[in-house]
């Protein structure tokens, strides 16, 4: 099976489309990136979220994935309910109030999609990588991926190497192609 990475600013050319980079309020963007659980830090829930759009940026057009700069998973309550279809259990579902560029509500059909924990599929002997002078890794900026590590892989996940990342499975992309879902590119990627 194919898998591709998930371009997270979305389809910046297009600027028509929303695009924000500022974090959601008042949970953050840490936990959402590194895969830990928001339930964790707001036991009781973390309030009413709200997100608002970038002020430099005037696209006023809702997509099926907003891209962003903080690397997190913006989409509608419909692509969250196919995710978590396909993957069941592996999922953190954070709604929110999306602002517009004035801080005002402009809509309230997005979530955060927050896969839990990270996979462990790369292939680091392959895959091109920036280091440290201590040889430790700083990112990846070519990923291959080790077949071998595939069998058996959840439809997203995030490698345990770059777990701001999101890489989604052939049948996932190809789900979101059919429902003619907008503003998701994706790089197709390399296996060893």
């Amino acid at each position: 099976m194919k898998y591709f990475l998930l371009e997270t600013v979305g389809d910046v050319k297009n600027e028509n489309y929303c695009f924000t980079d500022n974090a959601p309020r008042p949970i953050g963007a840490y936990a959402l990136k590194t895969g830990g659980l928001v339930s964790a830090r707001y036991p009781d829930g973390p309030g009413d979220v709200t997100w608002q759009l970038g002020e430099d940026y005037p696209g006023l057009q809702l997509t099926s994935f907003i891209g962003n700069t903080d690397s997190l998973l913006i989409v509608t309550r419909e692509i969250a309910s196919l995710v978590e279809s396909m993957q069941p259990g592996t999922m953190e579902v954070v709604p929110f109030t999306l602002l517009n560029q004035k801080g005002r509500a402009y809509s309230k059909d997005y979530v955060l999609l927050n896969p839990i924990g990270t996979y462990d599929c790369v292939d680091l002997d392959k895959s091109e990588c920036d280091r440290y002078s201590d040889g430790s890794l700083m990112n990846i900026t070519k990923f291959v991926l080790a077949a071998k590590k595939l069998a058996g892989a959840p439809h997203l996940f995030r490698p345990v190497e770059a777990h701001q990342e999101y890489i989604f499975s052939e049948e996932l992309v190809n789900t979101l192609r059919a429902r003619n879902c907008t503003n998701f590119l994706f790089e197709e990627l390399a296996q060893s």
